[in-house]
């Protein structure tokens, strides 16, 4: 396994995320939404360093826990 850290905003990518695997949360009947934590907010989160294709590689079910 190669990893390929790098400069992310978690918020857009999980709204990325969302966007790419839309018809298959739909076809599945699945309502999707984000809720951001008060957390997030407080600590002014922008950016993180990991590698955000081990994200999107995976199928909804396991990146959104449904």
């Amino acid at each position: 396994m190669i990893l390929a850290p790098d400069r992310v905003r978690p918020r857009e990518l999980v709204m990325n995320a969302l966007k790419m695997y839309g018809a298959e949360i739909e076809n599945a009947g699945i309502t999707a939404s984000i809720v951001v934590d008060e957390s997030y907010e407080r600590l002014e989160v922008e950016e993180v360093i990991f590698d955000p294709s081990r994200l999107v590689q995976g199928k909804p079910v396991q990146i959104f826990g449904c």
